[in-house]
């Protein structure tokens, strides 16, 4: 049985945008000069779970780029394997990265990005939450100001968790 089907005994935890975070953490000065540069050092970094298959993250974040930029506007975008089946994390985790040097992400406000959130989840209903939590919790210009300040994990986690 899939663990998030209806009919499965076992059910998946429910999503904790705080708990993914930790998991992925705060990474600071994430270098590249353009969107494949910064994907190829976000895959790189200790956040990304111990056993995924670097090289086929880095491929599914292209070619989910290819589709579409992840840029949301106001200097935010948000990376994502557009199916999380081939690069499956145990647990959700999400990393976020200050940018070394602004980015342009192709963003439909034209801002060049400078925040980059990394989502990888288990299950396809799990990548749905942390969407929709994270867009959630941009909505919020306290935690988008503490984003722009590029405050420490402890100040994030903690608006989060509000």
């Amino acid at each position: 049985m899939v663990p998030d089907s209806p009919d499965s005994p076992v059910r998946p935890a429910p999503f904790s945008l705080p708990d993914a975070l930790r998991r992925g953490g705060v990474h600071r000065a994430v270098a590249g000069d353009s969107v494949s540069a910064v994907l190829e050092a976000v895959t790189r970094l200790p956040g990304v779970p111990a056993g995924l298959n670097r090289a086929a993250l880095l491929k599914l974040l292209l070619g989910r780029e290819a589709l579409a930029s992840t840029a949301l506007g106001g200097g935010i975008a948000v990376p994502h394997p557009r199916d999380p089946g081939p690069v499956r994390a145990e647990l959700p985790t999400v990393l976020l990265c200050y940018l070394q040097r602004a980015v342009d992400w192709h963003a439909l406000d034209g801002q060049l990005v400078r925040v980059v959130f990394l989502l990888l989840s288990p299950t396809p209903k799990l990548h749905l939450l942390a969407l929709s939590q994270l867009a959630f919790a941009l909505r919020d210009e306290t935690f988008k100001a503490l984003l722009d300040a590029q405050a420490d994990a402890e100040q994030l986690l903690q608006r989060l968790e509000r």
